[in-house]
Formats: C-alpha cells, sequence, structure tokens
C-alpha cells in the first residue's frame, strides 16, 4: 500500500515486523563491530544499503520505522546512540553486540554470507485486499500471536493510514502508555478478557484461548465506530489498571482496598470491580458505597477460601453480582449475595471460625490483612511473618513440645495460632518461645500488635496453646472479614 506522496515509497507492514527488527538489530550491531574484522563489506555499506536512505532526513531517513514505543529507540540504535533506549530494543540489540564480541574474523565471514543468503517473500495488496484476513491467513499454522496483537490489527487494519495513525496514537499507545512496557505485555490480554467479560453478557468468563475471536464477534455484531470502541477501551483500561496493578490508584483508601484484593489472588472479582470503578468514575456510586462493595466482596472470596469451597463457583458468583448490581445497586448486589445457597453459599459466621481454626493458606495476605483491620495506619513494610514454632526444630523447642513432636510440628506449623508478624525474624529465629516473648527490646511483648494480644496468656508453646490462640485468632477474623 504505497503511499504515491513521496518520493521514496512508504509500505505499511502487515507481518513480519519482529523478523525485520531483528535483522535491523543484527546489522546494525554488525556495523558497529566490522571495522576490524577483515570483511570486504564496510560499515558504511551496510548502514547505507539496509538500514538508513543516506541522502534523506527526518522521516525518510530510516528504512525501517517502528510504532511509537520503539520507534525512536531504533533509530538511536542505527544512529549510534545508547541513550534512553526502550526494554526491547536495547535487551535485544546488546544481546547481539554481546554475541558478536565473541566471534573470530572467518565467523563474521560466515555470519555475513548468512544474512546475504536470507530472502524474504513480499506481498503487496491493493485497497480491495482484506489485509486482516490475509494476516490472520498468513499467522494460521506458525507461532501464536498474542491476543492482544491480534486484536490490534483487527481495529487498526481496514483504515486508512491517516485514521489508522489518528487510532493508535490516540486510544492504542494510550493504553500502552497507561500499563507501561513490562505490563502491557503481562496484562493487556488479561484486561481484554475482562473487558469482553462485561459486555457480551455471558454467566462464565471469557477464556484466555478465546479472547479474539469473541472480541471479533462482539465487535461485528454491534459494529461501534471503531473510535467509539476504543475510547471506551481506553477509559476501561484505566479502571483495570487502577484495580490490577499496584501504585496506579491515587486514592489511599481504594489503593489500600485494591491491595487487599490483589493479595488475596481474587483476581475473578476484576469484572465486577471494574465495572464499579466505571459508576464510581462517573459520579454514579459514591465513594463509601464503593468500599464498602469492595470489602463484602473480599470477606466473600476469602470466607469462601477458609470454608474450602469451590473457585471456580466464586467466579460464576461474581458475574451473578454484576448483573444484579445493574438491575439494582449495590443494594440488590448485597442482598442477591446474602440470600444465595448452594455451591455458591456466602459462609456464615460459625462455618467461617470452624474452618479458620484449621486453615493453612494464603500466609502473606491474612496476618497482614488481619493485623491492618485494627490499626488506623498501615503495617510497616518492616514487618514479615513470623512461625511461632519455627519450621526447623533444635533440640530445645523438641523438648518444650514433646515426644510427639515431629507430629505436631507437621499438624500445627502453619494453623493461625502459630502465625505472628514481627520486625526481628531473622534475630528471633529458632529461640524457644519464652525468649521470643521476653526478648528485650524485640520480643512479641514489646510490640503493640492486635494479633499478638494473647500470647501474654501463654507461659509456654505446645499443641494446645496452638489450638487455642486459632480459636481466639478465628473470633478476630469474623469481625475483619464480615458477612453483613
Amino acid at each position: 500500500m504505497d503511499d504515491i506522496r513521496y518520493s521514496i515509497p512508504m509500505t505499511t507492514v502487515i507481518d513480519g515486523q519482529q523478523r525485520l527488527t531483528t535483522i535491523v538489530l543484527l546489522l546494525a550491531a554488525l556495523s558497529r563491530k566490522i571495522t576490524h574484522t577483515g570483511l570486504k563489506i564496510s560499515s558504511d555499506k551496510i548502514r547505507n544499503t539496509y538500514l538508513v536512505n543516506p541522502y534523506e532526513e527526518d522521516k525518510h531517513k530510516h528504512r525501517l520505522i517502528l510504532s511509537e514505543e520503539d520507534r525512536e529507540s531504533l533509530k538511536a540504535v542505527i544512529d549510534c546512540k545508547n541513550d534512553g533506549l526502550s526494554v526491547n530494543i536495547s535487551g535485544n540489540f546488546s544481546w547481539f553486540v554481546s554475541k558478536l564480541d565473541g566471534l573470530r574474523g572467518e565467523e563474521y565471514e560466515h555470519l555475513w554470507n548468512g544474512l546475504r543468503r536470507l530472502s524474504i517473500i513480499e506481498m503487496t495488496l491493493d485497497k480491495f485486499d482484506n489485509p486482516q484476513r490475509i494476516f490472520e491467513t498468513m499467522n494460521s499454522t506458525g507461532l501464536d500471536l498474542t491476543q492482544s496483537d491480534q486484536i490490534r490489527n483487527y481495529v487498526l487494519m481496514g483504515v486508512n493510514l491517516e485514521e489508522q495513525t489518528l487510532l493508535y496514537n490516540q486510544y492504542w499507545r494510550g493504553m500502552e502508555k497507561i500499563f507501561g512496557q513490562a505490563d502491557y505485555e503481562k496484562h493487556f490480554d488479561d484486561f481484554v478478557r475482562i473487558y469482553l467479560t462485561m459486555h457480551v453478557g455471558t454467566s462464565k468468563s471469557v477464556q484466555k484461548k478465546e479472547i479474539y475471536k469473541i472480541f471479533r464477534k462482539f465487535h461485528e455484531k454491534d459494529k461501534p465506530d471503531k473510535k467509539q470502541l476504543l475510547s471506551e477501551m481506553h477509559r476501561f483500561a484505566t479502571y483495570y489498571s487502577r484495580v490490577a496493578l499496584p501504585g496506579k490508584e491515587p486514592d489511599i483508601d481504594l489503593s489500600r482496598a485494591f491491595e487487599n484484593i490483589r493479595v488475596l489472588k481474587a483476581d475473578v472479582s476484576y469484572p465486577l470491580l471494574i465495572y464499579l470503578y466505571s459508576d464510581y468514575e462517573n459520579g454514579d456510586l459514591e465513594k463509601p458505597e464503593f468500599l464498602m462493595a469492595i470489602s463484602l466482596i473480599e470477606s466473600y472470596v476469602f470466607r469462601r477460601s477458609v470454608c474450602r469451597l469451590p473457585t471456580s463457583d466464586t467466579g460464576s458468583s461474581m458475574l451473578r453480582m454484576l448483573r444484579e448490581y445493574r438491575m439494582g445497586g449495590t443494594s440488590r448486589m448485597k442482598e442477591s449475595l446474602l440470600m444465595v445457597g448452594g455451591a455458591r453459599l456466602f459462609p456464615w459466621d460459625a462455618m467461617f471460625k470452624t474452618s479458620f481454626k484449621s486453615y493453612q493458606k494464603h500466609l502473606k495476605y491474612w496476618p497482614f490483612r488481619l493485623e491492618g483491620h485494627y490499626r488506623t495506619e498501615p503495617l510497616s513494610d518492616e514487618y514479615t511473618l513470623e512461625h511461632i514454632m519455627p519450621q526447623t526444630l533444635p533440640a530445645k523447642w523438641q523438648k518444650v513440645i514433646g515426644p510427639r513432636w515431629p507430629e505436631t510440628r507437621d499438624r500445627c506449623l502453619n494453623l493461625p495460632g502459630n502465625i505472628t508478624l514481627t520486625k526481628y525474624n531473622s534475630k528471633l529465629s529458632n529461640l524457644v518461645y519464652s525468649d521470643k516473648y521476653h526478648k528485650p527490646k524485640i520480643g512479641y511483648k514489646h510490640d503493640s500488635l492486635k494479633i499478638n494480644e494473647s500470647l501474654s496468656d501463654a507461659q509456654t508453646w505446645n499443641e494446645s496453646t496452638i489450638d487455642k490462640r486459632s480459636e481466639q485468632l478465628a473470633e478476630l477474623a469474623v469481625e475483619c472479614w464480615p458477612r453483613l
């Protein structure tokens, strides 16, 4: 699709961008190393033949122009500049340079001869061809593209170059910036999956392998204007990043609430949370009501985990809550959740307390969350998880626990009653309980943690005291993760 306005033809590459970029990076690295290799071709000849148009300036100078994320970085590499490179370009170029550093003269010759033998198959389309269909056909038998790659090409192909540039720069590039390069590659497919789950009205979450197929059906059915579609996706990408990515939410209270959801790994709630965030941002949901809904979701997910109820049913419950919210707001959402039974049950207090006493999962979540519930300020990052009875039992501990110490360790090590928090994990380490509790300045008796209050009642530490403290923490857990 040549642009005849310029003396040098400009062509949009539909397929093969990564291969071309890889070859250009290798040639750029080779052009810097070639001076002392004995090759007959010069550095300038490589540059002027393959990398740049030597008599052109500005946008016509470089032979390969990448998308916005890596465009300036590739130009810098070709122009022998090393500052401010993107992660992708810098990492790949440095890899080539390191490999070239280890080559001898004849090995450069073999490399150059290999490059000269490369063949490129070119297919030029006219205005009547369907670039997206050709793109999908060409990629149907090779390594799978990411779902986001396919969606981006589907949205941007089929429009003229001017509109394509506008849509990419204003919306798609904007979404890339919202996520950041590393998080875009890691999270964008998941964002689109959640976006579709909210919009297609399904009773089940969209599966990752079906994202592109369902996206096409969604667009072809409703046929929204592409600018309108990308504008809405850009808006929801902002909401997703604030819910799912650390450090993105500016409001302190919401940021803490989302952090609890992330540490709990309750991503099954993301479709509901992001839809609620949209209403919050639009002024249709007040902040206290939003925080209440997040707390309810967190309690529901954690109580079900503690009571060992299926996570698949937890996900379907979240989608049901989303439907109920759309019909009647947070009050209807809450009522429907409290009334549901069977596989989607919101566990009652008695069931939750009984199960919590023997719960041994989410150790990176519940101790910090439980202590945080009783504090007005966030818990210091200096606190780490501590097993009161240590994982490795020295002779003193074995004597305290008794002859059945192997069985006691195996049963009680990760029970709630044996878990606490401390700033001095390495210093307390394998000390016996009395030393851990009374040690000057750093012992348990010197901190102000709510979850450690009951330790003052224990004169020793064994199976009985661990079970007793598990019961005491279960009472606090009911307050931290309420059903109502």
